[in-house]
């Protein structure tokens, strides 16, 4: 039933989608247990692919890809430490086409949350000259190819100006900005790949008075380890201007993370809960994020349907 739904869900149409153009590629995705999941093909195979900003790479599922050994390891956020083989492939997301290097791995513990069969993760590289869009209102991803100047090449024909702009910091290819919770300021990544947000759990006695109700939650990742930690709900969030809803997080360690990947380190990983409150986007060319809050997005898409029963 999950896949029929999540079919069914890509493949419906948008009243405002342009037609196929080289410069801007519209693509629908579904929610599956708080993914992103869009229909792609990669090596000449097709199938579900998670959108995750949270890796650089595209990376490819073991079950369904062989490439080269290598001497790389890969660790997921849980820290299972994986053996990664490499091949070059052809990925083309409805359109939008790239060349590159695919990292395989284990994905035995996502497919088990999903329960879809998942070729792939899309990762941050493979969108390194773009602006991307997440609009979990409308389910569309959005990509635009930029000039030079970090400018769509194609203008924003599908996207009014944003609410409010933040510059970001690398973290490895993960984008992260500053989030203020209660009177604390804290470093975040930003991970369409995550279902759950995380905290480095050094930093709970820090923003204790922000949580409540606490308890324990699974968290999986790449590899065969499911991790459970214990979680809150975490109130007093900011971003800039835009106050976020109370959020779910779960307490883990992130000290791999933070001393494999270069860049500041992180105090913790936003991931679906965050994000899905707007419409968002990154340019990676000019390393900002824009926002769009989700009541906004909300009055377009009732528009849009009202438009389209007339």
């Amino acid at each position: 039933m999950k896949l029929l739904e999540l079919a069914m869900a890509l493949a419906m149409p948008f009243q405002f989608v342009l037609a196929a153009d080289p410069d801007v590629t519209v693509v629908p995705f579904g929610c599956v247990n708080k993914l992103a999941v869009v229909q792609a093909e990669a090596d000449g195979k097709k199938g579900f692919f998670i959108l995750d900003t949270g890796t650089p790479d595209l990376t490819l599922n073991d079950l369904y890809f062989q490439g080269e050994t290598s001497e790389k390891t890969f660790y997921g956020v849980n820290a299972e430490a994986l053996d990664v083989q490499m091949k070059f492939v052809r990925l083309n997301i409805e359109g939008f086409v790239k060349d590159t290097e695919a990292k395989i791995i284990d994905f035995t513990a996502i497919e088990a949350y999903m329960g879809l069969p998942i070729l792939g993760a899309i990762g941050n590289k493979v969108f390194e000259d773009c602006e991307v869009v997440f609009d979990y209102v409308f389910r569309e991803f959005t990509i635009y190819r930029l000039n030079k100047n970090g400018e769509p090449l194609q203008g924003r024909a599908l996207h009014d100006p944003p609410r409010d702009t933040l510059s970001f910091e690398k973290k490895g290819c993960m984008p992260s900005v500053e989030m203020r919770v209660g009177e604390k300021n804290l470093r975040v990544g930003l991970d369409s790949g995550a279902g759950v947000n995380v905290l480095e759990e050094n930093k709970k006695a820090d923003i204790e008075s922000c949580l409540k109700n606490g308890g324990k939650r699974s968290l999986a990742s790449f590899g065969t380890d499911t991790l459970v930690a214990s979680g809150a709900q975490l109130d007093s969030v900011r971003v800039r201007n835009i106050r976020c809803p109370a959020l779910s997080v779960l307490f883990i360690s992130l000290k791999q993370l933070n001393r494999d990947l270069p860049g500041p380190d992180l105090d913790g990983i936003m991931g679906y809960e965050f994000l899905s409150q707007y419409r968002t986007a990154i340019n990676f060319r000019k390393k900002e994020i824009y926002i769009w809050d989700a009541a906004y997005v909300q009055e377009q898409l009732a528009a849009v349907q009202k438009q389209g029963k007339r």
